[in-house]
């Protein structure tokens, strides 16, 4: 028995040693992967849009031939195709394309919504067909993104097309070979009605006039007390007096729009009794504002708006048949948006366990939407919050909670806090309202674990939860078998030994599944009987133990390293994790910017409010880790509630300690009875089951497990996706990738042409100066060449697809036969030049640069405008007045007022200004209270600025007119906290302000207060960092703040007795500060401020060394301890915070003493206990496998002295040969080992937090106002060399003693045996042969 654990020392020992040790220019490499890395993004070959990011364009139709006759027609066009697509086909079910060829060659084709397509691959097509219809259509559907088109009817050529929006082709209507129709008039009504503040009606009267022109009388087209705001007809047209519309109409199709708005609120809409030739029914459509006021409406019946006629963009809405003398009723169920909706704010929280357990560190980060006023308030130690990246102050009420003040919209808010005691239960949220989504990270220093977690919904990565029922069934199992085979106590201790080891993830893992085997196994072995059968599950059980072995042994180590040495449980230094949401720079109180409305609820009228609050300055809080060790994500689903808790067990470091000790005893104890060792009364620890002979060469196998490789891949999956990335990114230049440098705009009595000089960055599809409802091109050239892909989008825009460079484009086409002309400019050009006959040009200044739309009005044969037609009549003026009341430390309050129509007229109104209300801007005039507002004939809007005196309310009235309405807005800071009363505000989407739309005469009052600061640090030490230099007769220390200040002044430090202060620099400036008594004083500016100071100091190192201790005079969170020792020193202990080196080389003593107590009790060697100790202590400083070949070579030789090799034939001569292979190597290493120790450095085996030889680093996680110190024993290099020596010298003369006993042992039996000796033994088998006597 002895022996055998002896030789479970010799195998297992070592190993636990060796755990314990420290140990869009594509490079032309990823050129062949573009390919790859672009699979699936065929579209990235499409031309970017203008303007746009992210959309491309593939598909760009040519120009459209179509000729059209009474009993059929053709077509062709062409298609530039950049990817493979489904082009639509012009016709529809009831005229079906025949006959289709693509490039000359027949073409299959399909139907995509009704309509024929054909699918094409990528590349130029040239695509033709034709029709057979029994009379021409009355219309014919083509492609709406068609850019040009040519068009015959009956062999004429017809220059204007009627082409509509949906892209149908009216051709019968000029068909100018069919007889004129007789006078006709048909009338469709459509009215939109839009529920806004005022109420709009936009009336749409689509005509379909035959026969003669004539001058037309329709109406009254307003309804009931409404006022007409603008009226746009492609035909003259005036609107009466008496609300009738007089049009000069002419044959043809038109549309006229009319819009008009009613001064008051409206209840309900009555649909007068209107003359013919007004239609008898008109259909509404009906645009809701929710957020202004709900309304139900009653009286007139629904009906389908895709059925109704309605035009495209009014069918998404409800529709109602009205007819005359029917009311559509409006019941108000609510005004405004009292109750706002709730936030949809997602919280992502980080929290980190203190050091000593004694509190944790939150930082809170909130994203979403307000859709209301908030005050955000915590029960939590409130330290520091941003908005959107700007410092908050944090404020309470009266006996209230620290928070902040929020305003409505987009919201990105950090805040930092503690939680300064240590308690199991915390809040899931913290604050004092619902988040739409949860998730938590919980950072668990060094030592500390968590058994279980609760309250959450998403199920954490504990110990506890991590059980499954599959895992309980196993180790039941397990521990039923042992107690059937071994008794009561050994299932218990198979139960707890199990459930502590089975989710510990240490070493290679626990061993699981092996267990079950080797049960197995020992089950058979008790009831087989002595045969063969017995022998394989004997030889089947031992597998099992060796497999056994080399799991649990590099899981008993892990766990006793994680024992002694905690901060080696993750091999390196603390990870340094940025500090998210770091302010850039702390700002005071009047820096703070307005987000957000307040609450509601009813407050107090106060006195005048003072200006400036001397005690309202930025908190920067108690400062956050930059620690990362071991973290546990907790998820909830759905909303999580203030009222929700999150309740943790955790383990401290004493009691993983003990848990780490007892896993190893138990296992250590089960393996040994899965190996036949029991306990008996009297008898200790004896042999139960004996294994085969070599059992002990199957406990060499863990020093043979090596660690495998990891197999690079190229390129990485992330290059690859960096790679898409950037090919796929949209270009630099944008939004600025083209200009228009040059356009030149010729224009005859029916002729038009613009030439245009386009440059383009990168390949992009520019806009045209050519819409669809303005006028339309015949030719479009491109660089002298017709232009080959031309498409329009859903607004009527031409759109044509440029490459990089400098383009020349040339549109022409008939001019219309009206007196004015708007030509858009959707790329504005830097210059036009004109040259006109017969027209007059509007839209440019005296440097030819254009201001908006350019408008071509005709001349009559005098030269002065084309007004024969009918002169539209005045309209009442009316427009749109903003104010927005801007509360910060000052007051004022910005107006805005828009003119909604009457551009060609001047317009003058009087504002009446608030109480209090000073106008600031030079030009306003103010007579009794109001100001005298002036717009010029031309002057779309003005903008001015008021001064406000600050007061405890404000009252806001809307002015009883019909001039202009009003909108108000609130951009207030977060110093003030506001309530409302009076009317309900609404908060309308992309808007972060929120806005009150009154009636006229209606009130809003505002109560302002402020809240009071809460107490708080306005100096955060961030970080520090002490850097350690001791020489022989002095020590240099350097000493690195971050702090971060949110008012500036002065900070002092206190320095240690007898420092001498060499240099001091904040943000790398040197400044000339000098020493007050250990004193020095720092100047601190707001913001973040980067402090180097440098002293020196006596006395050098000793045995025992201290660190310098200062005094920072706050505290400090991530202090960062590194001490640098020359290379005469030799280091023997250390110590200081608790994340810091370990010397693990008397781990490695340890370890010696045990293997050299094993070693003596081997009865193979003449060595003892001391022989073993002073050998194993020298190899210390040599690789661990040259120490366990120089153990080898000793037991190697004792072995040879015991075997019998009479039989062992030519092995024999093998066994020597290796024998001195072996000795060669062994007093190599020896040697090896005697260099290393009189020529090289002691390798003491530190490590811990990116620690090493002699550079000690130790990291504190908060610390109060004195810098944390550490300490190193150590002596001079030279008694390392000294002991040494005398190693190398008892090794001398040891090994003269050790040869002379190999050397009997390697002789004993003979040298060599010849090669004859096998020839012998041949002769001996074969019959009537006498083998010769050995030599």
């Amino acid at each position: 028995m002895r022996p055998f654990l002896c030789l479970l020392l010799l195998c297992v020992v070592p190993s636990v040693a060796a755990q314990l040790s420290p140990s869009k220019q594509v490079p032309a490499s990823l050129q062949p992967w573009v390919e790859w890395a672009l699979h699936g993004e065929t579209q990235a070959r499409c031309p970017l849009l203008y303007r746009q990011h992210t959309e491309r364009r593939c598909a760009w139709p040519g120009r459209l031939v179509l000729a059209l006759t009474n009993d059929g027609g053709r077509f062709e066009q062409g298609w530039q195709l950049d990817d493979a697509a489904s082009i639509p086909l012009p016709g529809d079910r009831e005229h079906w394309p025949q006959g289709v060829t693509v490039n000359g060659e027949p073409a299959a084709l399909t139907e995509h919504k009704g309509r024929p397509a054909l699918f094409l691959p990528a590349g130029e097509h040239r695509v033709a067909g034709h029709w057979q219809w029994a009379r021409l259509p009355v219309s014919l559907q083509l492609d709406a993104g068609t850019g040009l088109l040519a068009l015959s009817l009956n062999g004429r050529d017809i220059a204007a097309p009627e082409l509509d929006q949906r892209g149908r082709l009216w051709p019968a209507r000029r068909d100018l070979a069919q007889t004129p129709a007789a006078n006709t008039l048909d009338i469709n009504v459509y009215r939109h009605i839009d529920d806004d503040i005022p109420l709009r009606v936009n009336t749409r009267i689509e005509l379909s006039v035959a026969g003669e022109p004539r001058e037309l009388l329709l109406g009254p087209a307003l309804l009931e007390h409404h006022i007409p705001l603008t009226l746009n007809s492609p035909l003259p047209a005036r609107l009466e007096p008496d609300g009738r519309l007089r049009i000069q109409a002419r044959p043809g199709r038109w549309q006229l729009q009319l819009a008009s708005r009613h001064p008051g609120e409206v209840g309900a809409l009555t649909l007068p009794v209107i003359p013919a030739p007004w239609p008898e029914e008109e259909v509404w459509a009906v645009q809701a504002y929710p957020t202004l006021r709900l309304a139900e409406i009653t009286g007139p019946p629904a009906r389908d708006a895709s059925q109704s006629g309605l035009p495209p963009e009014w069918q998404s809405l409800p529709a109602f048949r009205m007819i005359p003398g029917s009311t559509m009723n409006f019941r108000v169920l609510r005004r405004g948006n009292p109750e706002s909706e709730p936030a949809q704010l997602a919280l992502r929280r980080e929290l980190w366990l203190d050091f000593d357990g004694g509190g944790y560190t939150l930082q809170d980060e909130f994203t979403g939407t307000l859709g209301h006023h908030a005050r955000l308030s915590t029960p939590l130690a409130l330290g520091r919050v941003s908005v959107n990246g700007e410092p908050r102050l944090v404020t309470e009420l009266e006996q209230g909670q620290p928070g902040v003040e929020l305003r409505p919209g987009t919201l990105s808010l950090m805040a930092d806090s503690r939680l300064g005691h240590h308690t199991g239960t915390l809040p899931a949220v913290g604050w004092d309202l619902t988040v739409q989504r949860l998730s938590s990270r919980l950072h668990l220093p060094p030592g500390w674990s968590l058994l279980a977690a609760f309250g959450m919904d998403n199920t954490p990565h504990t110990w506890l939860q991590r059980w499954t029922l599959l895992d309980l069934f196993l180790v039941l199992i397990a521990a039923v078998a042992a107690f059937r085979l071994w008794g009561w106590h050994w299932g218990l201790l198979t139960l707890l030994t199990l459930g502590l080891i089975w989710h510990q993830p240490s070493g290679l893992g626990p061993p699981r599944w092996v267990w079950l085997h080797l049960l197995a196994a020992c089950a058979l072995l008790k009831v087989l009987p002595v045969g063969r059968l017995r022998h394989w599950v004997a030889g089947y059980r031992l597998l099992a133990l060796s497999v056994l072995t080399l799991i649990a042994v590099p899981f008993m180590v892990d766990e006793l390293r994680t024992a002694l040495y905690p901060q080696l449980a993750r091999p390196g230094a603390v990870a340094p994790a940025a500090v998210a949401g770091s302010p850039r720079q702390a700002k005071t109180e009047a820096e703070a910017v307005a987000d957000e409305m307040m609450s509601l609820a009813d407050a107090p009228v106060r006195e005048p409010l003072p200006r400036l609050d001397p005690n309202a300055l930025v908190q920067t809080g108690p400062g956050l880790p930059d620690w990362q060790w071991r973290s546990v994500e907790f998820d909830w689903n759905g909303s999580v509630t203030p009222q929700q808790q999150l309740r943790l067990v955790l383990l401290s470091p004493t009691i993983n300690t003990l848990l780490n000790l007892l896993r190893v005893a138990l296992l250590c104890l089960l393996v040994l009875r899965m190996a036949g060792v029991s306990v008996g009364r009297g008898k200790g620890l004896y042999w139960q089951q004996k294994l085969w002979s070599w059992l002990p060469a199957l406990l060499v196998l863990p020093l043979l497990a090596l660690p495998q490789q990891a197999r690079a891949e190229f390129p990485p999956a992330e290059l690859l996706a960096e790679l898409k990335t950037r090919l796929l990114a949209p270009p630099e230049c944008l939004p600025q990738c083209a200009l228009t440098s040059e356009m030149t705009l010729t224009a005859t009595p029916q002729w038009l042409t613009l030439a245009l000089e386009i440059h383009t960055q990168t390949g992009m599809a520019i806009p045209l100066p050519a819409q669809r409802d303005s006028w339309q091109p015949q030719r479009v050239r491109l660089n002298d060449r017709p232009a080959r892909g031309l498409w329009r989008n859903a607004e009527g825009v031409l759109h044509l697809p440029l490459p990089a460079g400098i383009h020349h484009i040339e549109l022409s086409g008939p001019l219309p036969p009206q007196s004015r002309l708007q030509l858009p400019l959707p790329l504005p050009p830097k210059r036009v030049s004109a040259r006109l006959d017969g027209w007059r040009l509007q839209g440019l200044n005296d440097n030819g640069v254009p201001e908006g739309r350019l408008q071509l009005t005709r001349l009559d044969a005098d030269g002065r405008p084309d007004n024969t037609g009918l002169k539209p009549g005045a309209l009442p003026a009316f427009a749109q007045l903003s104010r927005t009341l801007q509360l910060g430390l000052d007051w004022r309050v910005d107006y805005q007022l828009v003119r909604q129509n009457g551009l060609e007229q001047a317009l003058r109104l009087d504002i009446p200004l608030l109480p209090g209300e000073s106008v600031l801007t030079d030009g306003i005039r103010v007579v009794d209270g109001k100001a005298q507002i002036s717009l010029a004939a031309g002057q779309r809007q003005l903008s001015w600025q008021s001064a406000l005196d600050r007061a405890g309310t404000l009252t806001l009235e809307a002015p009883a007119t019909q001039g202009w309405t009003e909108t108000w807005r609130l951009n207030a800071s977060p110093i003030w906290h506001i309530s409302s009363r009076g009317l309900a505000s609404v908060h309308p989407r992309g808007s972060p302000l929120p806005e009150w739309r009154p009636w006229p005469s209606e009130r809003l009052t505002l109560a302002i207060t402020r809240p009071a600061a809460v107490p708080g640090q306005t100096l955060t030490l961030d970080a520090s960092t002490l850097r350690v230099q001791p020489g022989k007769h002095a020590t240099d220390a350097h000493l690195e703040l971050i702090l971060r200040s949110s008012q500036g002044g002065l900070h002092t430090l206190q320095l240690p007795e007898g420092a001498e202060l060499q240099s001091v620099a904040i943000n790398g400036r040197n400044l000339p500060l000098r020493l007050s008594e250990r004193t020095l004083t720092l100047p601190v500016s707001p913001g973040t401020q980067n402090v180097r100071v440098h002293w020196r100091q006596a006395p050098g190192i000793g045995t025992l060394f201290t660190t310098p201790q200062g005094q920072l005079n706050v505290d400090s969170v991530n202090h960062r301890l590194e001490l640098t020792l020359g290379q005469d020193r030799w280091v023997l202990f250390a110590g200081g915070p608790r994340l810091g080196p370990a010397v693990l080389f008397w781990s490695l003593v340890a370890i010696t003493l045990l293997l050299a107590a094993g070693l003596a009790r081997l009865p193979l060697t003449p060595l003892r206990f001391h022989h073993w100790l002073l050998l194993g202590l020298g190899l210390t400083q040599i690789p661990l496998w040259m120490a366990a070949t120089v153990v080898l070579w000793l037991v190697a030789l004792g072995l040879r002295q015991r075997w019998q090799h009479q039989q062992a034939g030519a092995w024999f001569n093998l066994a020597q040969i290796g024998l001195v292979l072996l000795t060669l190597v062994a007093l190599g290493y020896l040697f090896t080992a005697i260099q290393q120790g009189l020529l090289g450095l002691p390798d003491m085996q530190i490590a811990g937090n990116g620690s090493y030889g002699n550079h000690l680093s130790w990291y504190q996680d908060r610390s109060g106002g004195s810098l944390p110190t550490g300490w190193v024993l150590s002596v001079p290099l030279l008694v390392y060399r000294l002991l040494m020596l005398g190693w190398a010298l008892w090794l001398a003369f040891a090994l003269l003693g050790w040869l002379r006993w190999g050397w009997q042992g390697f002789t004993r039996g003979g040298l060599w045996r010849p090669l004859q000796l096998m020839k012998a033994r041949q002769a001996d088998k074969e019959p009537g042969k006498t083998p010769k006597a050995p030599e």
